[in-house]
């Protein structure tokens, strides 16, 4: 039991780490134009579409959920969606991650079709669309997926005892 508490806390600090690093990242992205692509380009060597600041955005946002999950988990042991084996935990670990990812892109989907459809905004070129191309929303679930799964072997590699 003490074990458990001492990983949960662990897990919380992590997150009081992870989290503003994650929001100032999204939301300074937005308010400094960190993620407009001319930005991007100067500061990363980032292009347009698959690549760039979403991209890296996505990236973090797969070790904020892993690292999440395992929190919630470790709090709410009757949610534990695992299982013993740690090939079958990296499996469910990156589902869960790809389906928050799906859902986050549908999200996107829903705004851009509300600012278009009911507000009647002009969103004619890409970079004001939030799901800019199919291209884009590809490079979003790719690279939440590969964080959720480099997140997780992380945390084997640090922890064994969390997966």
């Amino acid at each position: 039991m003490e074990n458990s508490r001492i990983q949960r806390r662990h897990l919380g600090r992590k997150l009081c780490v992870i989290v503003p690093i994650f929001l100032f990242g999204t939301i300074g992205g937005d308010i400094f134009g960190l993620m407009s692509n001319q930005a991007c380009y100067t500061l990363f060597g980032c292009n347009v579409g698959f690549f760039g600041y979403d991209a890296m955005m996505h990236l973090l946002s797969g070790l904020v959920e892993v690292t999440l999950i395992l929190w919630l988990v470790r709090k709410k042991p009757a949610l534990n969606p695992f299982s013993s084996s740690f090939t079958k935990n990296v499996v469910i670990m990156v589902a869960i991650c790809v389906l928050l990812g799906v859902l986050w892109e549908l999200g996107e989907f829903t705004f851009d079709s509300y600012r278009i459809y009911v507000l009647h905004q002009d969103l004619f070129h890409p970079n004001l669309l939030a799901q800019a191309s199919n291209s884009d929303t590809m490079g979003d679930l790719t690279f939440g997926m590969a964080g959720a799964y480099l997140s997780t072997l992380l945390y084997k590699l640090t922890d064994k005892r969390l997966l």
